[in-house]
């Protein structure tokens, strides 16, 4: 019964994971068919630690055995969802770890590793999906300009200001240009991420001077 439970559990975690039509991802796909608007090949659900290997054998040493195509495309990822590319980030990230695991191996051992490629594609893949979640992010970030700039606008238009003094107060309010918002909002937030990376390594390193003065 227990085992049974387990079971069961395991199913309804993989298969929330899986996505909303009866197709899962392919990492990378036969080169030499390139469709903008692709759908998601069929790929078999396995549960445990055997999706972490290339078949219920184990690896695949053999490049010719596992044939690999090339890294998704930024226009092909920028037709999809944003449910269909968290899932496509957690596929890559599950190959990478694969990958790694396996040349780990090959350096144990001190034998070939064939899928140097691979790595490099999949890295490829999740540099572009960062890329088209900022480009998404940044459209957000310059509609809620707009539309905060809109609203301004037209409270001081119902206020009796002429258009003229509008627009100078406008300014006031808003001295970022709307195309630059975005990059504005990752600035103030890569200064806040630094920040609070200075602050955690002085702490430490006067924690570590304490630790050897009392020493």
């Amino acid at each position: 019964m227990l085992g049974r439970a387990i079971y069961k559990a395991s199913a309804s975690m993989v298969s929330s994971l899986r996505l909303s039509s009866a197709h899962t991802f392919p990492l990378l796909h036969t080169p030499t068919i390139v469709h903008p608007t692709r759908s998601f090949s069929f790929t078999p659900t396995v549960l445990g630690l055997e999706d972490f290997f290339d078949s219920s054998k184990g690896w695949v040493w053999n490049e010719k055995e596992l044939p690999t195509g090339r890294a998704w495309l930024a226009a092909e990822l920028r037709n999809k969802s944003f449910d269909d590319l968290h899932s496509l980030w957690w596929v890559c990230c599950k190959e990478k770890n694969k990958l790694y695991s396996q040349q780990m191996e090959a350096r144990r051992f001190d034998i070939f590793f064939p899928h140097k490629d691979r790595i490099q594609q999949v890295k490829l893949t999740m540099s572009r999906l960062k890329l088209v979640i900022w480009e998404r992010r940044e459209a957000w970030m310059q509609a809620q300009a707009i539309l905060k700039t809109e609203q301004a606008r037209q409270e001081l238009l119902d206020s009796g200001m002429s258009t003229e003094e509008v627009e100078d107060r406008l300014v006031e309010m808003f001295p970022v240009p709307i195309v630059d918002s975005g990059k504005a909002v990752e600035r103030k937030r890569w200064t806040m991420k630094t920040s609070r990376t200075m602050t955690y390594r002085t702490k430490k390193s006067k924690a570590k001077n304490s630790n050897w003065s009392v020493v």
